[in-house]
């Protein structure tokens, strides 16, 4: 028995409407500082990267920023926690009303060749 294709169109529809009523819009990065290179690393020719967790309110303030992993161990930690703390959000809403985000994650990469970095490329 063929399925009848206006029956899918308005069943998609349907689907599509109902979902209005919960629609999430993510965090979305707004400004940012700088990223800054500890110059010790930069000396001596040392690249990584730090993956952070952090927290985005319903005004959109970032908080309670914490380090998930880093290679090398320790070395750019502190930079990368700093330069998460800059960051502002529009928040997440849900059917149009702001709200805060627990446990996103980002990856901050650390490279020689990069100079200075876009907040952009950070956000995963």
């Amino acid at each position: 028995m063929p399925v009848n294709k206006v029956a899918i169109q308005l069943i998609v529809a349907l689907l599509l409407l109902a979902s209005c009523g919960t629609s999430v819009v993510p965090p979305i990065l707004l400004e940012s500082g700088r990223l800054v290179y500890p110059p010790e690393s930069r000396e001596a020719n040392v690249e990584g990267s730090v993956l952070v967790v952090y927290d985005v309110s319903e005004v959109g303030e970032v908080s309670n920023v914490r380090v998930i992993s880093s290679s090398p161990a320790g070395v750019f930690d502190e930079a990368a926690i700093k330069f998460v703390r800059t960051w502002r959000f529009q928040p997440q809403k849900r059917s149009g009303s702001p709200e805060a985000v627990q446990d996103i994650q980002s990856r901050i990469s650390f490279t020689l060749e990069d100079g200075d970095a876009s907040y952009l490329e950070f956000i995963e």
